[in-house]
């Protein structure tokens, strides 16, 4: 789902390439492990991984105020 998500946004130009593994791996680091025992297992940890690769993707995407010398 990070995958798709992440791919999805560089296809859409709102992160780089080299973003995508970035995204992958900050959903990655905080999934918290569950058993997928049952289908809303399965679909309630699909849903996570796609609203934090959302979330990655928002903060790579926020356009960098850039700092001149006064």
């Amino acid at each position: 789902a990070a995958n798709e998500e992440a791919v999805r946004a560089f296809i859409e130009e709102r992160i780089n390439l080299t973003d995508i593994p970035r995204v992958i791996g900050a959903v990655v680091t905080q999934h918290a492990r569950c058993e997928a025992d049952n289908l809303e297992a399965v679909l309630q940890a699909d849903r996570d991984a796609r609203a934090a690769a959302a979330a990655a993707i928002d903060q790579l995407a926020a356009p960098s105020v850039e700092i001149t010398a006064a």
